[in-house]
């Protein structure tokens, strides 16, 4: 993510500036959330951005104070609307309970299907109410799809900071899933 780390070392330099950089990395991340996700056929990654574009500019009041906390509110608008999604396919095939569901094998949103989306959803939601930092480092990881590096410029930690905090937010959201 070329425009976060420009972002971390732009002084002066207004969003408005970065957005076409931006644009191009949630494009990105939109592909890399879509490619090879078996339960999203139908929603092209320009889709998925313009959407999440559009709900982050419908939020009356929001304001983002840098590039990280956009792509931080970018990357919570796309999980939102594939977990949307996700709940209107299941609701649409009928898809009862959660069988078979294998928690360790689900390392993003993009190698998940409608129902391991979900349980994962729902599992960043319970973290969320134990540990705020932890639930977004998650979202960053599962949802965006950032790596180390750019989760440790959007949360403004040392990327060991990020590796350590990744390992015991995947044990705490494993525990979740399996219970």
């Amino acid at each position: 993510m070329d425009a976060i780390v420009a972002a971390s070392e732009a002084d002066g330099r207004c969003l408005d500036e970065l957005l076409p950089d931006v644009y191009a990395d949630l494009r990105r991340m939109a592909q890399a959330r879509l490619r090879g996700a078996a339960a999203e056929r139908t929603l092209q990654a320009t889709a998925l951005v313009h959407e999440a574009y559009l709900r982050l500019l419908s939020k009356d009041g929001a304001t983002w104070n840098d590039l990280p906390q956009f792509i931080f509110a970018a990357a919570r608008a796309m999980r939102d609307i594939l977990a949307e999604r996700a709940r209107r396919r299941i609701r649409r095939e009928r898809i009862a309970g959660s069988a078979g569901l294998d928690v360790r094998s689900i390392a993003s949103a993009e190698e998940s299907g409608p129902l391991e989306y979900l349980a994962v959803d729902a599992a960043i939601d319970s973290l969320r109410n134990e540990d705020a930092e932890l639930a977004d480092l998650v979202e960053l990881r599962f949802v965006a799809g950032l790596d180390h590096a750019e989760i440790s410029t959007v949360l403004g930690v040392s990327e060991a900071t990020a590796k350590r905090r990744w390992r015991l937010a995947r044990v705490r959201l494993l525990e979740r899933l399996s219970a």
